[in-house]
C-alpha cells in the first residue's frame, strides 16, 4: 500500500465516526418530530380521511429516517476501532450490516441477490471489522462478475438472469460462506473480470489463510471458510 493511500485510509477511518454522528443529529430530530406531529394529527379533529392520509406519510417518513439511522450506524461499524483478534460473532449478523450498505448496489445493476443461510447461528472467530471487510470484498467481487456476464450476454443478444446466489453453512465446524453465479455461455470470464485485479480480494484470502481459513475461487464460485 501506498503511503498516501494508507494515509487517506486510515484519516477516513478517524473522520468516519464524526460524519456519522453529524447525520444521525438531524435524523433524530426528524423522527422527533414526526411523532409529536402525528400526536398533533390523533388529538386533531380532523376528517377520518385527511386523518389517515396525514398519519400514513408522517410514519413513511418515520420509518425512512429510522432505515437512514440503522445505515449510518452499519457504515459507522466498518470504521470500528477494535483490537481484539479472537472475539467469536454471529456471521450473519456481520453479513446483514453490510447488505444494508450495499444492497442498492445489486438492485441499481438488476441483480437479483438470493441469501439462503441455512444456519445463521454460525460462530467466527475474529475482529468483526476484518470479518466485515471480507465480506464486503466477496459480494464487490460477486457483483461485478455477475454484471460483466450479464452484460456480455446482452451484448451478443442471449438472454441472461443476474442472479448471485449466497449462501451460509457449517463444515466441519467451520463456517463456510458461498457466492454463487451462472457464467452461462462465457466460456472464459476471466476475459472479462481480472481477479487479479481485486487487491481487497487477494488480502481477504491472504488474512483468512494466515488463520486457518481459506478463499477459493472457481469459473461459477467465490468460496470463503472461516475460522470458528
Amino acid at each position: 500500500v501506498k503511503p498516501e493511500d494508507f494515509l487517506r485510509l486510515t484519516a477516513l477511518q478517524e473522520l468516519l465516526g464524526g460524519v456519522a454522528h453529524e447525520i444521525n443529529q438531524p435524523l433524530n430530530a426528524i423522527m422527533i418530530a414526526s411523532q409529536v406531529i402525528r400526536l398533533r394529527v390523533e388529538r386533531s379533529h380532523l376528517a377520518e380521511e385527511q386523518e389517515a392520509f396525514l398519519t400514513e406519510r408522517l410514519d413513511l417518513i418515520s420509518s425512512q429516517a429510522q432505515k437512514a439511522a440503522q445505515i449510518i450506524d452499519n457504515f459507522r461499524s466498518l470504521g470500528d476501532h477494535d483490537e481484539s483478534s479472537d472475539t467469536e460473532t454471529l456471521f450473519r449478523a456481520l453479513f446483514d450490516q453490510v447488505l444494508g450498505l450495499m444492497g442498492q448496489q445489486f438492485i441499481s445493476r438488476g441483480i437479483d441477490l438470493i441469501c439462503e443461510m441455512h444456519d445463521p447461528a454460525s460462530l467466527i472467530k475474529g475482529t468483526p471489522q476484518v470479518v466485515r471487510g471480507i465480506i464486503v470484498q466477496a459480494l464487490v467481487f460477486g457483483r461485478d462478475a455477475v454484471q460483466a456476464i450479464g452484460g456480455w450476454h446482452e451484448k451478443n443478444g442471449i438472454a441472461y438472469k443476474r442472479i448471485l446466489n449466497a449462501t451460509l453453512s457449517d463444515e466441519q465446524g467451520r463456517c463456510v460462506f458461498h457466492l454463487v453465479w451462472d457464467r452461462g455461455q462465457v466460456l472464459d470470464w476471466t476475459a472479462l473480470i481480472n481477479p487479479n485485479a481485486y487487491a481487497g480480494l487477494k488480502a481477504a484470502k491472504s488474512i483468512l489463510s494466515s488463520r486457518g481459513g481459506g478463499l477459493k475461487l472457481t469459473d461459477d464460485a467465490l468460496r470463503l471458510i472461516f475460522p470458528s
